[in-house]
């Protein structure tokens, strides 16, 4: 299992491609590394909205929030995919 920590793109190149490519090339090094699933964690907070949504566009389904885990009102939301096997088509 694999925790992706951080990516992220610059606001001026969202929407274009780039997370998807980092969040791929991430996915395929995990899973030559012999992976089976991939971890990503965020905060449920509005600014991470766009995030989460790319998360679930990405096929990643949310595990659940950890309530106050990075203050008080701000949950850690967890997601994760299988990484070993082809995506389910969405």
């Amino acid at each position: 299992v694999w925790n992706l920590w951080w990516i992220g793109a610059h606001p001026d190149a969202q929407g274009q491609g780039a997370g998807a490519a980092l969040l791929a090339h991430a996915e395929r090094a995990a899973a030559q590394a012999g992976a089976r699933i991939m971890i990503i964690e965020t905060s449920d907070q509005p600014p991470t909205a766009r995030a989460r949504a790319f998360y679930r566009k990405s096929g990643y389904a949310e595990c659940g929030p950890i309530a106050d885990f990075y203050g008080e009102g701000d949950a850690k939301l967890v997601f994760h995919r299988r990484i070993d096997r082809p995506a389910a088509p969405p």
